[in-house]
């Protein structure tokens, strides 16, 4: 069985580090300037390619919907990049979309860069309330959190093998160059193993 699934936020040095690069521009930002809560941005961290993934949790977007021939508002369905956190609403028993996980902007973090984060210590209590119903939802849904993880990551890595002669996925267009962070993340880890600012 595998390790539960535990929420982090990274480093702003180290997000400042890959935003500096310019083919690293679909990297999240920390928004060091607009921050509303104690963390920086969450998310939850999984084994790839012999590093540590950081998958990004996101807020809703009108994207998530789209109106269905009724008129009706419907949440997307889950897709391989993206995995949208919907819960049943205690009230309601309708669906409800609290967030996403956006695994196309996945990315590797080395050792140190990551800070585990203790839901019991925050103070907003309405930010507690979503962050524990995400993080249900991601402990329920750890499996396929994994899955789609390796699934994109393979596609990635290897696309150009993949898709050879043929059409590939349009999500891949604006997926994180997993392969080329791996080679800054490891920039990044020697610069500090040798004691230069990052």
């Amino acid at each position: 069985m595998k390790n539960e699934l535990k929420l982090y936020s990274v480093s702003d040095r180290y997000i400042q580090f890959l935003r500096s690069d310019k083919r690293l521009d679909k990297v999240f930002s920390n928004k060091e300037d607009k921050r509303k809560h104690t963390r920086k941005y969450l998310g939850v961290v999984i084994q790839k390619g012999g590093f540590d993934y950081f998958i990004p949790l996101s807020s809703k977007r009108y994207s998530d919907y789209f109106i269905d021939e009724n008129g009706n508002t419907q949440i997307r369905k889950t897709i391989v990049p993206i995995i949208r956190m919907v819960i049943t609403d205690t009230y309601s028993g309708e669906p409800e979309l609290k967030g996403t996980l956006k695994i196309s902007n996945m990315i590797p973090v080395p050792q140190g860069e990551l800070t585990q984060y203790d839901i019991l210590s925050e103070k907003d209590v309405a930010y507690k309330d979503l962050v524990e119903k995400e993080y249900a939802f991601i402990k329920a849904n750890s499996a396929l959190i994994q899955k789609y993880a390796d699934i994109l990551y393979n596609q990635k890595t290897k696309e150009n093998v993949l898709y050879a002669g043929r059409e590939k996925p349009n999500y891949l267009e604006s997926t994180i160059d997993f392969l080329y962070a791996e080679t800054i993340c490891e920039q990044f880890y020697a610069a500090k193993e040798a004691g230069k600012p990052s």
